[in-house]
């Protein structure tokens, strides 16, 4: 015999195989109290987002298919930064752009086409298709995409003026490109031209004129000349500067960009530069003292640069001089005069190897990096160090004062005895002339 069973959950009824009867003194159903059918337009839209955003696209494309209030929701979440696993993905985005009735393309907010498998179906010709229906995109990477070229790029910036992020690494476009994307793009504030080697030595002229211009990498860059560093040194706004492996920079180079005015400049990336020495570093180091992060590893640096690092950067937070010829006495200054250190890296450093810190506890060989711990107990060991060097001299001083107040006692004692034998002379001579 069956049974209904009254569940609270959902005020509603279920069958019921238990052949036990409910006790008699249970109430009846009509009696208790009913609670509200709990369904999705109890949740806010705003906390349906938050859990949404959550979610892989795949179910995300699910829940569109829910009801209104899911596919309402839920559709600018998945169309505003599309995932592409393969490449049927990129022909099934572009014609959903150009055939759909509603102008889902302004929901569009972030691309990434740098994926191995992906690049090399983005071509202009892919990119010249989805650019016109993109006008609020504000991220795009097109890392290794050697098929997108001027011909793509050029209208790319008239039609995404909004543009904040551009990844053009391995790119082979040109001074037009950067032209455009200066004058038609204001909003510009990452741009990475990682490896982009059909530059000219002026391709950053266009951008001395722009205001928003926050992060610039131009490692791997062969074409960078001392010129180049006049055109840098006349962005205001240039918070991140990478020049890593750019194997013609020189001293003059950082001494053009110590001239300029890159006050906001907080992290620098100067690694794999064999021909930058403390000639040019100290100086830029000096000018720039708002440095949070400084890369030096295989710079031709000397004990000399870490000294002005650490009197001149004191918020610094990163520093990275592996394969530099500094010593370990010179990164322990730094380490207590910078306080907001957080790594160093040393690795190949053989003046500061793990021998040099003691107190790490390490048995031998080399040390690659200092990590915040680390770092602390360093820190920790020096300022007891310095403690009692000056209370060594503050008691040397004190003995030096005792010493030299005793002698000037016996002077004193000295010169009164003589006062005296002078003044028993003359009282000798004063009587015998009265005599």
């Amino acid at each position: 015999m069956t049974q209904a069973v009254f569940s609270p959950f959902n005020s509603a009824t279920f069958i019921s195989s238990s052949p036990l009867p409910f006790p008699s003194s249970t109430p009846p159903l009509n009696s208790l109290p009913q609670l509200p059918i709990m369904t999705t337009i109890v949740l806010p839209p705003e906390l349906l987002t938050l859990i949404f955003e959550h979610l892989p696209q795949s179910d995300l494309h699910t829940c569109t298919k829910v009801d209104q209030l899911f596919h309402a929701t839920a559709t600018p979440i998945l169309w505003r930064s599309p995932s592409f696993l393969h490449p049927a993905s990129l022909h099934l985005f572009s014609r959903c752009l150009t055939i759909a009735k509603e102008p889902r393309g302004k929901l569009v907010r972030s691309l990434h086409f740098s994926e191995l498998d992906l690049n090399t179906y983005v071509n202009d010709d892919f990119l010249l298709t989805i650019a016109p229906h993109l006008p609020l995109l504000d991220l795009l990477d097109l890392s290794s995409c050697q098929s997108v070229t001027d011909r793509s790029l050029i209208p790319l910036a008239t039609h995404c003026p909004a543009l904040e992020v551009l990844l053009l690494e391995s790119s082979p476009c040109t001074l037009r490109t950067l032209f455009e994307l200066a004058h038609q793009c204001p909003h510009l504030r990452v741009l990475n031209l990682r490896a982009a080697q059909n530059l000219p030595h002026l391709a950053l002229l266009p951008f001395t004129r722009h205001r928003h211009l926050s992060s610039l990498v131009l490692t791997d860059c062969r074409w960078l000349a001392d010129d180049t560093a006049q055109d840098i040194r006349r962005l205001p706004r240039l918070r991140s500067l990478e020049l890593i492996n750019c194997r013609s920079l020189s001293d003059v180079f950082l001494r053009a960009l110590a001239t300029g005015d890159l006050t906001d400049l907080m992290n620098v990336y100067l690694s794999g530069n064999p021909a930058l020495t403390d000639a040019g570093i100290v100086p830029f180091v000096e000018a720039h003292p708002a440095l949070h992060e400084i890369s030096l590893a295989r710079c031709a640096i000397t004990d000399v640069t870490i000294h002005t690092v650490a009197t001149r950067l004191p918020a610094l937070r990163l520093l990275d001089v592996a394969f530099c010829a500094v010593t370990s006495a010179a990164i322990r200054t730094c380490v207590v005069r910078c306080p907001d250190l957080e790594m160093v890296g040393l690795t190949g450093c053989e003046d500061a190897a793990a021998a040099d810190f003691p107190e790490l506890g390490f048995e031998g060989g080399e040390l690659d990096v200092l990590w915040l711990d680390q770092i602390a107990m360093i820190r920790t060991v020096e300022m007891e160090r310095l403690e009692r060097e000056m209370l060594e001299a503050e008691e040397m001083e004190g003995e030096g004062a005792g010493a030299s107040g005793a002698e000037l006692r016996e002077a004193e004692i000295e010169n009164d005895g003589k006062d005296n034998e002078e003044g028993e002379g003359e009282e000798e001579d004063e009587m015998e002339q009265e005599d």
